[in-house]
């Protein structure tokens, strides 16, 4: 139980931090002082997640897969943030290596989630909020979970990691109108 909601607060803490860190960048709303270091820490906590456990290893590496596959890891605190996520994940796998990996949910996460960041930049260039709400990943969560590939504790922490993300977004949409 207590592993569980670790697990949706961590992935509110990666949603949030991944998000405070693309304001920095496109909207100017936050200070870019300390991006490295919120990069540095991002980075590490999505690779220890990534590394104790297989699901969020797909999960996330899924969403680095989409984000990469379209151009999004467009500045160096986003490619740090990937590196060392990705980093620590396969420096394990050096030492543990008949880790399985399933193939097919994160082939269909990574599909969903390319699909979700090309309507989301439809909707920012339409400026039609309706479409920034990402809802493949979220969809292909859910099934997956029907279906046996996941624990439905994974739906929780996936939305608190989505939620977290968007709520940033909001604040940093009212903190640039305030200037």
């Amino acid at each position: 139980m207590y592993e569980q909601i670790a697990l949706i607060i961590v992935y509110a803490i990666i949603g949030a931090g991944l998000k405070y860190i693309d304001e920095i960048y496109d909207t100017k709303s936050f200070k870019f002082k300390y991006v490295y270091i919120l990069s540095t820490a991002v980075g590490l906590l999505m690779g220890y997640v990534m590394t104790i456990d297989i699901n969020s290893f797909i999960i996330l590496f899924s969403v680095i897969i989409s984000v990469g596959i379209t151009g999004k890891i467009d500045n160096e605190a986003f490619k740090l943030v990937a590196s060392l996520a990705l980093l620590l994940p396969v420096f394990s796998m050096i030492f543990i290596p008949n880790i399985s990996i399933n193939l097919l949910p994160l082939l269909l996460l990574s599909i969903a989630g390319v699909h979700d960041e090309y309507l989301d930049e439809i909707g920012d260039k339409r400026r039609q909020s309706l479409l920034t709400l990402r809802p493949f990943m979220k969809i292909m969560i859910i099934i997956l979970c029907v279906l046996g590939f996941f624990e439905i504790v994974y739906i929780f922490a996936f939305f608190s990691f989505d939620i977290f993300y968007s709520i940033i977004g909001v604040y940093s949409h009212k903190k640039g109108k305030k200037k």
